[in-house]
Order: structure tokens, then C-alpha cells, then sequence
């Protein structure tokens, strides 16, 4: 459960990020984000490849935070239920708070906030880069899938 719910909280505060940025980007702020961090491991990334990546990855640790979630919720009692209903509630409605909210709200760079979609563009379950408590998720993943010894 706490890794379906990092996973959960991460995925809200990576769409702030990007949320954040472009207002930064218009008052000609600088602020640290992953697409900066992603940007001070590789010098070569320009801004805008270091942003997909970015989505890559918060796509990613979505699709690792829905098999965690459902994976929770096959024994899960009421209160649990309760519990990633409010999470899922977090993740999205971030979105639609972000686009409207008078803090992320700029003239210049509202329109670079793209529509949302039904399931993440990047669904794949796969590796995460190995940030360490990315993989302490997956690895709580793949603990749940091993079959049993009988």
C-alpha cells in the first residue's frame, strides 16, 4: 500500500511540476524540477527533450501506481477503497485544477497545457530509471506477482 501511494502522490507532483514550469517560464523564474534534474544528469537535453522524458516517467510510475492500486483493492476492506478513491480523486483532479487555478494562470503560457487523456500515453509497465525509490516500487510489484511455491 505505501508504494501504490508514493507512486500515487509522485504522479501529482510531477504534473506540478510541469504546471509550475511554465509559469516560472513567463515570470522568468528558475526553478529545480525533474526536467531540470533529468537536464543536470545529461547537459545535452534541450528543454523540450527533457520534458518528455519527464512524461515518460510520470507516465510510467502511473501505470506502476494503477497495477499497485488494483493490486491492493483484490483484498482490500472498505476503508482501504476510501483510501486510493482519494488518491485516484489527487491525481486527477490535479489536472483540471492546474489549468485553471489563478497560480498557474499566464496570458503566454496557458495554452501549452495539453488536454488529458483516458490512460497515460507512456502505459508501459516497464523499468523506471533506477531512482531508488522508483525501484523499491517495482520491486514491490514484481513481489506480488511471483507465483506461489506450493
Amino acid at each position: 500500500m505505501t508504494a501504490a501511494s508514493e507512486a500515487g502522490f509522485l504522479v501529482a507532483a510531477i504534473d506540478n511540476d510541469r504546471y509550475s514550469y511554465f509559469k516560472e517560464q513567463a515570470l522568468g523564474q528558475r526553478k529545480y524540477n525533474l526536467a531540470s534534474a533529468l537536464q543536470a544528469d545529461d547537459p545535452t537535453l534541450n528543454s523540450h527533450d527533457a520534458w518528455e522524458q519527464a512524461i515518460v516517467i510520470r507516465d510510467r510510475i502511473l501505470a506502476l501506481y494503477l497495477l499497485l492500486r488494483d493490486k491492493a483493492l483484490e483484498t482490500a476492506d472498505p476503508e482501504m477503497r476510501r483510501y486510493f478513491t482519494g488518491i485516484d480523486l489527487s491525481v486527477a483532479g490535479n489536472m483540471p485544477f492546474s489549468r485553471t487555478a489563478l497560480r498557474y494562470l499566464d496570458p503566454e503560457a496557458a495554452g501549452a497545457v495539453r488536454a488529458t487523456t483516458e490512460r497515460p500515453a507512456h502505459a508501459s509497465s516497464g523499468a523506471v530509471p533506477a531512482y531508488p525509490l522508483v525501484t523499491r516500487w517495482a520491486d514491490v510489484l514484481r513481489a506480488q506477482h511471483r507465483p506461489t511455491d506450493r
